[in-house]
């Protein structure tokens, strides 16, 4: 089995999930990635070049592999040593205090620049999924994959030394004004239900990124419930 092709007559943005990848994923995983890539690329968020999904599905089923594979292929990760490439170009331009301070554009600027991509990738996910996200990262690809401490980590030489930034909803509340002043490849919003009140600051600062973001990916396993209000309130969230 080989790479898994994403692209569609929407977008002239033609990316692929490498073999090594595509061949451990179902094929409704493979469908629903299809369906997925397609609704990101065709409409486009409110001030952004992309658009927004919402992935419903049953716990255990891998969501999370999902947007693993999706990132994987935005990234234009191939699956094998080469993947190594960015952190090992990163480490070499760091300076003695860990952060890159170089002239020019860095290795992650220039192969963001080439995949046409905003910036890094965002996981929002309750502080106590943080870990998993970690590992799975580890697990399904080669990702430079750092966790949100303070806002220190969101400027603009910091963005450059990751690929993936994982946070809660509360610790993006209290970096809410740096947030808004970055821009995100991909959001992905884990357990988005649980952050869908409008009235809550989580919620705010959730829309505030959705605002940074080139494409935005919701996750979830809780059933919409038969109310209108809630699902109006699950799309304020991604668009």
């Amino acid at each position: 089995m080989g790479d898994l092709v994403l692209s569609t007559c929407a977008s002239a943005l033609r990316v692929a999930v490498h073999a090594r990848l595509a061949c451990a994923l179902r094929d409704d995983q493979r469908e629903n990635l299809e369906h997925i890539f397609a609704i990101l690329t065709a409409i486009p968020l409110r001030g952004s070049t992309g658009g927004g999904a919402v992935l419903h599905a049953d716990v255990g089923t891998g969501k999370t592999v999902h947007a693993i594979a999706l990132l994987s292929a935005l990234f234009g990760k191939i699956g094998d040593d080469e993947d190594d490439c960015f952190a090992s170009q990163v480490d070499v331009f760091r300076d003695p205090h860990g952060w890159i301070d170089v002239r020019g554009p860095t290795p992650a600027q220039l192969f963001r620049q080439a995949r046409r991509l905003d910036g890094p990738a965002l996981v929002i996910a309750p502080a106590s999924l943080a870990t998993h996200w970690q590992q799975e990262f580890r697990k399904w690809g080669t990702f430079t994959v750092r966790l949100l401490k303070d806002s220190a980590d969101l400027d603009g030489r910091a963005r450059d030394a990751y690929e993936v930034l994982i946070t809660s909803p509360e610790k993006l509340t209290r970096n809410i004004t740096s947030l808004c002043s970055a821009r995100w490849s991909l959001v992905i919003i884990d357990e988005i239900h649980t952050v869908s009140n409008p009235t809550t600051k989580e919620n705010r600062a959730i829309r505030a990124a959705r605002g940074c973001a080139q494409y935005v990916l919701g996750l979830t396993a809780t059933p919409i419930k038969n109310a209108v209000c809630q699902v109006g309130n699950w799309c304020d969230s991604q668009f």
